[in-house]
């Protein structure tokens, strides 16, 4: 797949290196037509499209990322202190999602992100990227939760582990009003 986008992406960028609309409207044009002939081509000498099939894999597995090799690799000074706040941040993080759950049912990912953003906390982070934080944690995130009235994806109070000793540094009274939606 990264090799598809990375064609894409250089295409892409060839179309808008014209200097101008009309170089553009012809680089794209020239792209459509070489695309419409190999279409044509391939309808009618169907051998062809294994051949190019073999080349696209042979490409894409030498634009592959290379292995991460398995042996441990030396550790800095610097390295405990990365995991101790790397370990800091997952309590923390924790501790966000059991104080914004407090009595409710569970708590809504849009709800979360609202919460982080209104502390000025990864302002940068969306629902897709708490749900992956979630997951990379082991707290399962539901498709569907009815928190409310409201039925979105989120982390039932269930899924979440143990109640942590200390309170929430956040906590969550309401949900913020930028989480309601009309329907």
């Amino acid at each position: 797949m990264a090799f598809a986008r990375a064609r894409a992406a250089a295409l892409a960028g060839w179309v808008r290196a014209a200097d101008s609309r009309g170089g553009s409207a012809l680089r794209l044009g020239l792209l459509l037509a070489v695309g419409w002939l190999a279409w044509r081509l391939i309808h009618r000498v169907p051998v062809l499209l294994w051949a190019l099939v073999s080349a696209w894999g042979i490409a894409a597995w030498r634009t592959a990322p290379a292995t991460v090799p398995s042996a441990p690799q030396e550790t800095t000074a610097a390295a405990p202190a990365d995991e101790t706040d790397q370990a800091a941040a997952e309590a923390a993080f924790r501790q966000l999602l059991a104080g914004a759950v407090g009595d409710r049912n569970g708590v809504h990912l849009k709800t979360v992100v609202a919460l982080l953003h209104e502390h000025g906390l990864l302002t940068d982070w969306g629902v897709s990227e708490v749900r992956a934080q979630c997951e990379a944690l082991g707290i399962p995130v539901r498709r569907s939760l009815k928190i409310s009235g409201q039925v979105q994806m989120g982390v039932h109070r269930d899924d979440l582990p143990a109640p942590l000793a200390a309170p929430s540094p956040f906590p969550l009274d309401e949900p913020p009003a930028s989480t309601s939606t009309a329907a």
